[in-house]
């Protein structure tokens, strides 16, 4: 148990060379790339929005949005307990909503309104809504591929996760919208748009997130765009049903509609959703020997880092010492699941440019963090030892040594090795955690 606040070196002006070294609020790997512009933009839509419709009816409106925040508050739960692994900036999820509540909902009502002026209202919620709304919806993920937010979108989850927080800003807009315009059967549409439905929307751009994940993981362009397409029109295609059913069968379009049909693929979706959330976890727990074999990492930190619990007990202790101290360790920890994804998208054959300049990005973070941090390097092997896949599991109770802070390859400034992603031969003396190969010198990446 180590005792007092151990000196993290933050004031004795001690950084690495000063060529090498740039401030944390200079370096890129700091921004999420979420404007603040768009921010303000999307939020003001919202506001504009939301003004427009108290003034149509302003009790109604504000019970409505009462309502609705607590039946989509649960959605927004579900999505961050999901996200829980490798948590998404909370500036970026912040975006995503306003984008959902605002820029979403704002373009779909122009669209729609004026689709059932020239084609009438069966043609603007069969035909219109599940186009226009999915498009402006599934817009966000397309965005999200460009400038520094693609280091975000690494895993299903990322992608998941951002479809069901953009989706769940529109729903709450929207809900809204239609309570207010059936105030006099209020109770009703409640309970149809917030006990049986609050997850339809991020549901349909589930189907988006899917096909702009995997158009990710190819090489062609045109098996990228013929992914996105299809995850677009998959969106589309589950939104059209669910509005067709009931516009042209009533009632009994409904029910057969949910309980045969929707419920199912709302089910399935949610075992997705569970299992690529463990195949996460289990990305990173295999990536952390390699880590450590290359010293981005110390050993003590490859142990906590490979289970929910560890992560949570090492930010505890790191709490204590401070919130500098904490927001070193939730670096260290955002970093290190970055860079096994990445990892893992060289060694499944995606060894491009955008991957290797992440990759020499992130282990240029942790090496900073490092340096700057010292304490990172002294919390201990907290937690239960990461289950690696393909290593016997190891004797309950026992735990390796704490590190005691060796500097990371690169400690002068320059970045740690880079990643060949070849197969190769154990050393002779294995450290707790399986061995990966060692990996070429690469230089670091554009400084903008």
């Amino acid at each position: 148990m180590m005792q007092g606040r151990p000196d993290t070196g933050l004031h004795r002006g001690n950084h690495p060379n000063p060529q090498h070294y740039r401030p944390p609020a200079q370096r890129s790997v700091i921004k999420v790339g979420a404007p603040l512009a768009l921010i303000i933009v999307c939020g003001v839509l919202m506001l504009l929005l939301l003004g427009l419709i108290f003034l149509a009816n302003p009790g109604v409106m504000l019970l409505g949005a009462v309502v609705s925040a607590v039946a989509i508050g649960v959605v927004v739960f579900c999505y961050l307990m999901l996200d829980r692994w490798e948590p998404e900036p909370p500036r970026l999820l912040l975006l995503a909503f306003l984008w959902g509540a605002g820029l979403s909902t704002a373009v779909a009502m122009v669209f729609n309104t004026l689709a059932g002026a020239l084609f009438g209202d069966v043609f603007a919620t069969i035909i219109s809504a599940p186009f226009v709304e999915e498009l402006i919806k599934g817009a966000f993920l397309l965005f999200m591929l460009t400038g520094r937010r693609r280091k975000e979108m690494t895993s299903l989850v990322d992608h998941l996760v951002f479809a069901g927080i953009v989706a769940a800003g529109f729903a709450w807009a929207e809900d809204i919208l239609y309570l207010v315009d059936n105030a006099a059967n209020f109770s009703g549409v409640a309970v149809v748009r917030l006990v049986f439905s609050p997850f339809a929307h991020p549901l349909f751009t589930t189907m988006t997130a899917l096909g702009v994940y995997y158009a990710g993981r190819k090489k062609s362009s045109g098996a990228k765009v013929g992914l996105i397409i299809a995850g677009f029109a998959g969106a589309m295609l589950l939104h059209f049903i669910w509005n067709a059913a009931p516009t042209l069968f009533g009632v009994v379009g409904l029910l057969v509609m949910y309980f045969l049909f929707m419920v199912p693929v709302f089910v399935g979706l949610v075992v997705v959703a569970i299992i690529a959330r463990r195949r996460e976890q289990q990305l990173v727990v295999k990536a952390l020997p390699g880590l450590v074999r290359d010293k981005i990492i110390t050993p003590a930190q490859g142990h906590w880092l490979g289970t929910s619990a560890g992560r949570k007990e090492a930010r505890t202790l790191a709490k204590q010492q401070g919130p500098q101290v904490l927001k070193a360790t939730r670096t260290m920890i955002d970093a290190t699941t970055e860079l096994a994804f990445a990892r893992d998208r060289i060694d499944n054959g995606l060894d491009d440019a955008r991957s290797r300049a992440m990759h020499a990005e992130l282990t240029e973070t942790i090496a900073i963090d490092r340096r700057e941090n010292p304490y990172v390097d002294q919390i201990p092997a907290v937690g239960p030892a990461p289950a690696i896949p393909g290593q016997p599991q190891p004797v309950p109770g026992h735990q390796p040594p704490p590190h005691q802070g060796q500097p990371p390859q690169g400690h002068q400034g320059q970045p740690p090795q880079g990643y060949q992603g070849q197969p190769g031969p154990p050393p002779q003396q294995q450290p707790p955690y399986q061995q990966q190969p060692p990996y070429q010198q690469q230089p670091p990446p554009p400084r903008g």
